[in-house]
């Protein structure tokens, strides 16, 4: 779904407006880079279970490469589990009629969700999003220091007129601009719809570069953004015995007006230094991410009321992709 690292930080409470300007007065605005020290890289190489045969045997690879296939039916009926998890090293500032403020942020975000794709709807349930701070005191039980930035809720959604639109059962539109609004890339993003951009009918050897932009940008879930995103072509691995082609990437994003980072997201920068995905090689589906980047990221008019949170940080997600 759309990246909510920024409205998950924008729901944290700030301390008191007192302390808050004693803290803004020290506090230099930059951006803390992405250290060594940041990142507890999952292991370099997809998962260790070996490739299920009858998958393994849709593989289409010969001596000039792999496709990355995108001609097989999509599942009717799917699950898709997801994790999602969110470190971030920063400062967050806000400025109002009351005065101005700012705070260092620095712990763990983690999302996680169920998708259904069954009888023409979709289902979408989520857990409680929460935060877990850094540096807690000793002896600290980190599953009762966690805070809840976004209750869970359930939503469902149904096709109309070409669109995915909410059905009359679901409980919370509240993230949703309007009913009717096409939740589409969203629900691809996680992977219980397809990309809507793919790789083409070039066969691809490990070392081979994919520079992807403008529309491409989805395939990277990055839709309606600016910038430029460059892929290398690693080889063939596994996730969770799905086979897959990992590609590093690394590349520079203007999210500004696209909602990738929150529909009030006024402006949005991604620079993306190093990471990894996953691409399956039967489907048009990204089942693993990992990457470490430098986001900016603005909303309110400037004025009266706005926020602004710079720092570090390091994505990691991963998707269960359960065809039935």
């Amino acid at each position: 779904m759309k990246r909510t690292l920024i409205l998950a930080a924008c729901c944290l409470s700030l301390p008191s407006c007192d302390k808050a300007k004693e803290i803004a007065s020290k506090a230099q605005v930059a951006v803390e880079e992405v250290g060594a020290d940041l990142t507890e890289r999952m292991n370099g190489a997809g998962t260790e279970v070996p490739p299920d045969a009858d998958l393994q045997a849709l593989v289409d690879h010969t001596a000039e490469g792999y496709l990355f296939r995108k001609d097989l039916p999509f599942p009717s009926h799917l699950t898709v589990r997801v994790v999602e998890k969110s470190r971030i090293k920063g400062r967050y500032f806000e400025t109002s009629l009351l005065g101005s403020g700012g705070a260092p942020i620095s712990g763990e975000f983690e999302n996680r969700r169920e998708l259904e794709l069954r009888s023409g709807m979709i289902s979408v349930t989520s857990r409680d999003r929460t935060f877990l701070p850094e540096n807690l005191p000793e002896g600290t039980d980190p599953e009762e220091a966690k805070k809840v930035v976004r209750k869970g809720d359930r939503k469902d959604y149904v096709r109309k007129d070409g669109k995915w639109a909410p059905s009359g059962t679901a409980r919370d539109f509240s993230s949703m601009a309007a009913a009717g609004t096409d939740p589409g890339p969203g629900l691809s993003d996680d992977c219980i719809m397809p990309r809507p951009f793919w790789f083409g009918k070039k066969r691809l050897q490990p070392g081979d570069e994919v520079v992807l932009s403008g529309p491409h940008l989805g395939m990277v879930a990055f839709q309606g953004a600016k910038g430029e995103i460059r892929l290398k072509f690693i080889g063939p691995e596994t996730v969770g015995g799905h086979p897959c082609g990992a590609f590093s990437l690394s590349g520079l994003v203007d999210s500004a007006g696209s909602g990738l980072l929150g529909d009030d997201v006024k402006e949005g920068r991604i620079s993306i230094s190093s990471g990894k995905l996953w691409f399956s090689l039967i489907h048009p589906v990204v089942l693993k991410e990992e990457w470490d980047a430098v986001i900016t990221a603005k909303s309110g008019d400037g004025k009266s009321l706005s926020s602004q949170l710079q720092g570090s940080a390091s994505v990691r997600v991963e998707r269960e992709w359960l065809p039935q």
